[in-house]
């Protein structure tokens, strides 16, 4: 089947979490793996498991790591945000638990969302139901921690991305809307808060594309733009 979009992570001490979910970008209806490695002797500690169910559905994966947990959060059954942990120490990985369930699509197999450490915690941006942006901010636990977001943008978000650090900021950006020119938007907020520091402003009038799926890696250490 292919991999529609794949994501890893590698905590201090070298054990490196990888995960794919399998198919074609933009479509739906795919399962999502996950692997643990052991990147000092290059075993893997835990092998390929499949964590979600093609009936199920995962769409895009992020792999973020708090300390000595790994978070894996998919989009499952369209409307779903969706996390499991997996505790690096005794390879103990939780159930899968939904964050949200009122993520929308974003015209026509449009599904922009992203995952990001701030800190002791990390943050997750998606358009919600009523053509909301949304912001939430989770511990290792997955317990909530904040939340906020961006009002007025009817037009629905893809291709999000996150960035920033703890004490600093929180960059988000983002394609809006779904018809052309889809202008390329920053917005900024409190990284602990998650409340708006700075209004969305045009970066680029008009950003091509309609792919919102994404192959990306990190450490455990906060992304900065």
């Amino acid at each position: 089947d292919g991999v529609q979009s794949c994501d890893s992570a590698t905590a201090v001490g070298g054990i490196r979490v990888d995960a794919w979910v399998s198919g074609d970008a933009g479509v739906t209806g795919h399962a999502l793996y996950f692997q643990v490695t052991d990147t000092a002797t290059d075993t893997v500690v835990l092998p390929a498991t499949r964590k979600v169910t093609a009936a199920t559905g995962a769409l895009g994966v992020r792999v973020v790591i708090l300390t000595t947990t790994a978070i894996v959060i998919t989009r499952t059954n369209l409307v779903n945000i969706s996390a499991f942990t997996i505790n690096l120490g005794t390879l103990a990985v939780s159930a899968v638990t939904n964050l949200r369930t009122d993520a929308i699509q974003v015209g026509v197999g449009g599904y922009g969302w992203d995952a990001h450490v701030i800190g002791s915690t990390f943050v997750i941006a998606y358009t919600a139901t009523a053509t909301v942006f949304k912001l939430y901010s989770y511990n290792s636990s997955l317990a909530q921690q904040a939340t906020g977001g961006i009002t007025g943008e009817a037009s629905g978000e893809l291709n999000v991305s996150l960035g920033g650090a703890s004490g600093e900021v929180l960059y988000v950006l983002y394609r809006q809307g779904v018809a052309f020119p889809m202008p390329l938007m920053l917005a900024i907020a409190n990284p602990s808060t998650l409340a708006l520091t700075v209004a969305p402003v045009t970066i680029e009038t008009g950003a091509g594309g309609t792919d919102a799926s994404s192959c990306s890696s990190s450490t455990s250490s906060e992304r900065k733009p």
